[in-house]
């Protein structure tokens, strides 16, 4: 016979033998027998009215059970009986933080460390409780207490990387603080997973941190032993995949994706990922599969309509396209890209009042978007228009130097000088060396574009330097044999040179 057998004999024997009842109960909730245990405690209690264990294990089932307040007033008993038990206003305080009274469960979790300084769940428990920036400090201290107490404290090394990795905390004046402690952290993950070496979710936080630092071996590691702990964790499939991208393993990785979606199938993040991955291999009508399935079970969901309208701008659906992108900026008014490529697609199509509208939306929202200053540019092409253009050029050019097409453009603009004086009386004033100066530039980033040798030539002949435009114009047609207009150039140049 078992021991639980031998205890059923003993009451079967003697149903009032209250100890045999209780340690049998024991034994139930041991076993997560719950239902079980119940009418034991309630019949221990029935026997021994001041049996405050009896109480307290009874709360413990009647909370598991979801039955709060009959489970708060079991444990108010077992206090009541035993004022002096940590233990109780510990279990109490896992109540009121079940029931969301942290306020509650606080309290009771500095009565039980003021009964006993040595119990550490209490000091673990509390500093759970202890979520807020400027709580960041006493948090640890607790975390730490409770590791300081109990050198085997699996879940208090864990949640107290946990903590250290965020690093939110503030200030002395309340100034928010980011401050992550990596090297700690990962100290803290690797004593929890020595103390338990099958901690599914210490493998995948390890595997957490050591991508951030760029493990990416330790990582892929970590969260490969995670799955083989757990293979329902959805997670550590999907950071397996996201790893896996970044490894350039692209067949690994879908494998990885679609156990995600088997373990949890309303993951719109692993259908986005997943739509990604497809639309990285050019597999466009999966990709769109996978993003309507992301847009399905979030609507909401802005970068998975920008995504399928950049998508299906390049397979030609264009109003699909236009209406992907529209709903994109009508979900994140802030997203500079959605404005922008709305904008190119617009500019495609002749809407000029629109597109211009929107890459000004982009450029308010990313001052820094030099192609859309850029597009811009392009778009302003009546001379009333000239400085407009020329400034939002100069702007595209001064973020980023390397824009060819922004210096080839401006000095075309200047090259022409096309322009409206302020009494509208059409003028040109052309600036030619600020215009060789700008398809100098463009040349030095893109020296196989035959276009800048011919136009700047054109501006070299303006100036009458008519050698160098004939080297310009010999250079745009060694470029490109079939270019008639350089041959038609340098046809009209040659006499001039004798």
């Amino acid at each position: 016979m078992n021991p639980k057998e031998h205890l059923e004999k003993a009451i079967e024997i003697n149903p009032d033998f209250s100890d045999a009842r209780f340690q049998l109960a024991l034994l139930y909730i041991k076993d997560g027998e719950d239902a079980l245990a119940q009418p034991h405690l309630e019949k221990v209690i029935e026997l021994v009215p001041e049996h405050s264990e009896a109480f307290r294990y009874l709360g413990l089932v009647l909370q598991r059970a979801k039955k709060y307040e009959e489970s708060r007033e079991r444990f108010q008993q077992s206090i009541e009986l035993s004022p002096e038990t940590a233990i109780t206003y510990s279990n109490i305080a896992l109540l009121f933080v079940e029931m969301g009274q942290t306020e509650e469960a606080k309290y009771n979790l500095v009565q039980s460390i003021e009964l006993d300084s040595n119990y550490a769940p209490s000091y673990y428990n509390f500093a759970r409780l202890l979520i807020a920036p400027e709580e960041f400090e006493e948090a640890r201290k607790n975390y730490t207490t409770a590791i300081d107490i109990d050198q085997g404290f699996r879940n208090a090394h864990y949640y107290l990387a946990k903590l250290l990795v965020t690093g939110r905390k503030s200030s002395v004046d309340g100034t928010p603080l980011l401050e992550p402690e990596l090297e700690e952290a990962e100290r803290l993950l690797r004593r929890a997973l020595e103390i338990d070496p099958e901690f599914a979710k210490g493998h995948y936080n390890l595997g957490l941190l050591l991508m951030r630092v760029g493990e990416r071996d330790g990582a892929r590691v970590a969260f490969t032993r995670s799955i083989e702990l757990d293979s329902g964790y959805a997670k550590a499939y999907f950071q397996l995949a996201m790893l896996l991208v970044q490894l350039d393993e692209p067949g690994l990785a879908l494998e990885n994706f679609k156990k995600s979606i088997e373990c949890y199938p309303d993951d719109e993040q692993t259908y986005y990922q997943l739509a990604m991955l497809q639309y990285s291999q050019h597999d466009f009508d999966t990709a769109r599969d996978y993003f309507l399935k992301t847009i399905e079970i979030k609507p909401e969901f802005a970068e998975a309509h920008y995504n399928l309208a950049r998508l299906l701008e390049e397979q030609g659906e264009d109003e699909e396209a236009r209406s992907r992108y529209n709903r994109t900026v009508e979900l994140s008014e802030e997203h500079a890209e959605g404005h922008y490529h709305l904008a190119r697609l617009l500019e495609r199509h002749d809407a000029l009042v629109e597109a211009k509208s929107n890459y000004e939306k982009a450029i308010a929202i990313d001052p820094n978007f030099a192609n859309a200053y850029y597009h811009l540019a392009t778009l302003l092409r009546d001379p009333e228009e000239f400085e407009s253009a020329r400034k939002y050029y100069q702007v595209a050019v001064d973020i980023d130097p390397t824009l060819a097409m922004a210096h080839y453009n401006l000095a075309k603009l200047l090259g022409g000088g096309v322009k409206v004086a302020d009494d509208g009386t059409p003028l040109i004033e052309k600036e030619l060396d600020e215009s060789v100066a700008q398809f100098t530039k463009a040349i030095k980033i893109n020296p196989k574009y035959p276009n800048v040798y011919y136009h700047l030539a054109l501006v070299l002949e303006d100036m009458a330097d008519y050698q160098k435009a004939k080297m310009s114009l010999e250079t745009a047609i060694k470029l490109n044999k079939e270019y008639a207009e350089a041959h038609y150039r340098l046809a009209l140049l040659l006499p001039k040179l004798g």
